[in-house]
């Protein structure tokens, strides 16, 4: 969510500051060619460029890559010649999650899973398949729901869901953002969380703390996704026509609130 990636930009910002870089943030066009957006940087003598969840399909990193401009992509599995990649693991975060779900009696667990194009969205789907297989449970494929990432989306994904059905005890929401608007659709639904059905999440986002009930989430560490960008991007900078770094996985940790509980008996 963008409340997650300002935190990330904070650190981004420190590190470089404080490792004697300056940080320039440019807003071009959207019809800008993808040359015409690399020129532009070089032209300023940047020195190398982090780029924050890029869709695979932005054709900025293509031309950042032919270009062998040192390079950072967070949140998108992208390497090159002179590039690398800074992101959560996702999957082991879903993982836990979703064992703490099934740890708590939960076995129909429904996930919002974000845009079906995402690599996050579908890292987070694929840890949370691990869990259920492992517990010999099967995805039930209706329960199911892709939607953009932010409440709207959300709670318009959520209130589709429980129109159609109410067979689950449990959701988890691939950002807390999105936990928001799914805690709307149960509430327009009658359903009270955790007391009907338990709530969990992912970002650790500090206001998770202060919804009622506080949200159950799986926090991503954004100091070292942030600051781990910019260490990377340096080495590739100080270390011309050496190899890239390898790309960094930041370790998630499941912070449990009053967002879940027991499923219903």
């Amino acid at each position: 969510s963008k409340y997650f990636y300002l935190d990330v930009l904070k650190y981004i910002e420190l590190e470089a500051v404080s490792s004697g870089y300056d940080l320039l943030m440019p807003f071009r066009p959207r019809d800008e060619s993808p040359e015409g957006y690399v020129r532009s940087l070089q032209t300023r003598s940047v020195a190398g460029s982090i780029m924050l969840v890029p869709s695979p399909q932005d054709p900025r990193i293509q031309a950042l890559l032919r270009a062998e401009l040192p390079s950072v992509f967070i949140g998108s599995m992208i390497q090159g010649r002179a590039a690398t990649y800074v992101k959560s693991d996702y999957i082991d975060g879903a993982r836990q999650i979703t064992e703490h779900l099934l740890a708590l009696g939960h076995k129909r667990i429904a996930f919002l899973a974000g845009s079906e194009a995402s690599l996050s969205s579908m890292e987070r789907l694929l840890g949370c398949h691990q869990a259920l297989e492992q517990a010999g449970i099967a995805l039930d494929a209706h329960l199911l729901r892709h939607s953009g990432w932010d409440m709207e989306d959300a709670y318009k994904a959520a209130s589709q869901l429980l129109d159609e059905r109410h067979d689950f005890t449990a959701i988890i929401a691939a950002s807390d953002v999105m936990a928001i608007g799914v805690l709307r659709a149960l509430n327009e639904h009658g359903l009270h969380v955790p007391d009907d059905i338990s709530l969990a999440s992912f970002d650790g986002i500090d206001f998770g703390e202060y919804i009622v009930p506080p949200l159950t989430t799986m926090w991503q560490d954004r100091e070292a996704i942030g600051r781990g960008a910019v260490q990377l991007l340096i080495a590739m900078i100080e270390g011309a026509g050496q190899e890239p770094p390898p790309p960094l996985i930041v370790p998630t940790r499941l912070v449990v609130r009053k967002s879940t509980k027991f499923a219903p008996s």
